[in-house]
């Protein structure tokens, strides 16, 4: 029995050691993670920003262009219209509406623009690294932050031409 008992004192001597290891660990881990988040560094699923950007550019020129097809469908129909000596006041009136839709999808489309050339930025910065640690003060944090300001502007600019829409 004394060989069992000194085998046992060594085993749980050991696992304390090792709860005190795992003690240290996770206080560390959590120190990082506080540190991280004030901070705001964080970890980059690359693959998971470019599904999402590509499926978002995608659905954007997708209405880039189903959005222009309406404006020259509209148009084409006010013409017709004109053409039959109408209410004029009222059909000059809906071509300013056309117009000013007209200058919100140009503006959608500059910064669509800008999108893509920040997006090769990023995509130059990552490589083929499948994640990253990202922060302020790195390219791709800032990348990252653009393209999302970006996307709030365009978000605005869709806002805007809907409530514009509303009145033709």
């Amino acid at each position: 029995w004394g060989k069992l008992h000194k085998i046992r004192e060594k085993y749980q001597k050991a696992m304390g050691n090792m709860q005190s290891i795992l003690q240290r660990y996770s206080e560390s881990s959590n120190s990082f993670i506080s540190l991280a988040n004030q901070y705001k560094i964080r970890k980059v699923n690359v693959a998971d920003v470019k599904k999402q950007i590509d499926a978002n550019l995608t659905n954007l020129d997708k209405g880039i262009d189903e959005i222009n097809k309406h404006i020259a469908e509209s148009r084409g129909i006010l013409k017709n219209v004109k053409n039959l000596d109408k209410n004029k006041e009222k059909i000059e009136q809906k071509e300013k509406i056309l117009n000013k839709l007209e200058k919100i999808v140009e503006d959608i489309s500059a910064l669509r623009k800008e999108l893509s050339s920040l997006i090769e930025d990023f995509i130059k910065e990552v490589g083929k690294m499948p994640a990253m640690w990202s922060g302020p003060g790195m390219r791709t944090h800032t990348i990252i932050n653009d393209i999302t300001k970006i996307g709030k502007k365009i978000n605005k600019k869709r806002n805007k031409f809907n409530e514009i829409a509303k009145t033709l």
